[in-house]
């Protein structure tokens, strides 16, 4: 029988450092340009700070979230409690109602993309 191991994602508030690389060149020296409080879904955290930067090699923006929150606006963690829930049986309503117990409103397409991604993640 084999069996399937989950980690839990933790979420961060917001980064202490800088981002160490520029996505579009190797630049290594940026500007702040800003940051904003952005709304997240997650059972613990509702919202991150995300900074803005310029890099001063290319003068291409970015932004840099914390670990394990994308643009999307649910966390890493959100989507491994909903995968986790179906793995143990739960149906997509069901994972919904679970989900909206803790606070944390998605719809049902969206846990089952989450879904998808993980057992995607697995292969």
């Amino acid at each position: 029988m084999s069996s399937i191991l989950f980690q839990v994602p933790q979420v961060k508030v917001s980064l202490p450092d800088r981002p160490k690389v520029c996505p579009y060149c190797v630049g290594t020296t940026f500007r702040r340009r800003g940051g904003v409080a952005r709304p997240v879904q997650d059972p613990h955290v509702r919202e991150v700070w995300v900074y803005r930067y310029r890099c001063c090699h290319c003068k291409h923006t970015f932004r840099h979230y914390p670990q394990e929150v994308a643009r999307a606006n649910q966390t890493q963690r959100l989507r491994t409690l909903a995968a986790m829930a179906w793995i143990l049986g739960m149906s997509y309503r069901n994972l919904v109602a679970y989900l909206a117990a803790l606070d944390t409103q998605i719809r049902r397409m969206s846990a089952w993309r989450d879904v998808q991604e993980q057992a995607e993640a697995l292969h």
